[in-house]
């Protein structure tokens, strides 16, 4: 399994002004500051609502990106805001109730500052994904596992999203996720991927494809030395 995702990028727009006359202006980062409290309020919603899965953990709403005009121009009122999301959904959670929640929620914001607008886009959506456990392409990746490892793999979420999302939402293919690496360091200074656990990653892909295509975990299943 893996989370879902929605990328959305909140704008809202004033009139840019001299700082020293404020009132001559509209500002618009009050209102995206005001969006950001909303956000947080909206994330706990709905991790009262979910929960926490067992496997891909609790919902969120990420605010990653606040922008609003030059930081050299620090004596000048820009006109326009910008706050971007991250927000990754888990099993129950309908995309199209979390755009309206946002929508509504920058509407909100806006309307707290006079002749403030707010309009909202969502530039990525990706559902959430699921594969039954006894689909024949995890039964492969557990035997290549064993295989490889010398034990059976341990069953878990992937709170990020992949291309298997294309694959298991569109397309209609079973996926598993399984790769190298530490979960906890991507996007991060200096991240990297053992070479060992590289070579090893190489290992099971090979022997579950053998095992795939010779039929899946059954016995007559028999890939070439791993």
């Amino acid at each position: 399994m893996q989370k879902g995702a929605l990328r959305v990028m909140a704008r809202f727009r004033g009139t840019m002004a001299h700082g020293a006359m404020p009132r001559s202006g509209i500002n618009p980062i009050p209102a995206a500051a005001a969006f950001i409290g909303q956000i947080q309020a909206l994330e706990e919603r709905y991790i009262g609502r979910h929960g926490r899965h067992p496997l891909l953990g609790e919902p969120s709403v990420t605010p990653t990106v606040l922008r609003a005009g030059d930081p050299a121009q620090l004596n000048v009122i820009h006109a326009d805001a910008l706050v971007a999301l991250d927000v990754r959904t888990v099993p129950g959670q309908e995309p199209v109730e979390i755009r309206n929640d946002l929508a509504a929620a920058a509407a909100a914001a806006a309307a707290g500052i006079p002749g403030c607008q707010s309009g909202l886009e969502v530039i990525e959506e990706r559902p959430w994904t699921e594969t039954p456990p006894d689909a024949p392409i995890v039964g492969a990746v557990e035997r290549a596992c064993r295989r490889v490892q010398g034990r059976p793999p341990r069953r878990r979420g992937v709170p990020g999203a992949t291309d298997g999302t294309f694959l298991s939402a569109w397309a209609r293919v079973p996926i598993v996720t399984i790769g190298p690496g530490d979960v906890t360091i991507p996007h991060q200074i200096d991240e990297f991927v053992r070479v060992d656990h590289l070579v090893e990653a190489c290992r099971i892909f090979a022997a579950a494809a053998c095992y795939a295509l010779a039929g899946g975990a059954g016995p007559t299943a028999a890939p070439p030395d791993a």
